[in-house]
């Protein structure tokens, strides 16, 4: 029995001593500090992670790993950009969201600076929601109700869905003149069509 324990030892230093010298500079250890560190056995620089374009594609996340892909996908340096209205006012910072209930319905939004009746001549949160993909829109902003009606300029909007399938669109607002300023959110039932009263984002306002 004794000589079976000592073989399996030595079997056992064999195997590792093989891994060490099949590959040296591969190896890491733990280094036991706080925090935590991974260093090269070779006292080599350290390692770095990093980021890489992908081609643009649909994924479906199946399980941990669901979403790597190969390093080897470049995005075109040019794409091609598209006029949707002849209105020269600016539409910046957008959002787009689409709906885990219909993959058809869409929301987007953006600082909207074209100028809407009930709100006031200055940039707005618009948001802009499509029942077919894409093909047509519904253009809109986010009705100045509740908290917004503090303010004379809303932007920096968000738009997501919840898992089923409400729409919600977050906005800043601010005044110019004065030092009032909130954060609010709309929601939508119908897929963007509508929207409801604005609630503000405090520590003491319940769910939306």
């Amino acid at each position: 029995m004794g000589g079976c324990r000592v073989g399996f030892i030595a079997l056992a230093l064999v195997v590792v001593l093989a891994f060490l010298a099949v590959s040296p500079a591969s190896a890491f250890s733990f280094r036991r500090e706080a925090p935590p560190t991974w260093r090269a056995f070779t006292q080599g620089p350290d390692w770095l992670s990093g980021i890489v374009a992908i081609r643009p594609r649909p994924f479906m996340a199946g399980g941990p790993g669901a979403l790597d892909v190969s390093a080897n996908l470049t995005i075109p340096p040019v794409v091609s950009q598209y006029r949707v209205t002849n209105n020269p006012n600016p539409q910046n910072e957008v959002s787009i969201a689409i709906n885990p209930r219909n993959g058809m319905n869409l929301l987007a939004s953006a600082n909207d600076y074209r100028g809407y009746p009930g709100v006031p001549g200055d940039g707005w949160c618009g948001v802009y929601s499509s029942r077919d993909g894409g093909r047509t829109w519904l253009e809109q902003v986010v009705p100045r109700n509740g908290p917004l009606t503090q303010v004379t300029v809303s932007g920096d909007p968000s738009v997501t869905f919840d898992a089923d399938g409400n729409g919600y669109i977050t906005c800043l607002g601010f005044s110019r003149t004065t030092n009032d300023n909130v954060v609010a959110v709309s929601k939508s039932t119908d897929g963007g069509v509508t929207w409801g009263t604005a609630v503000l984002v405090e520590g003491t306002t319940p769910s939306v």
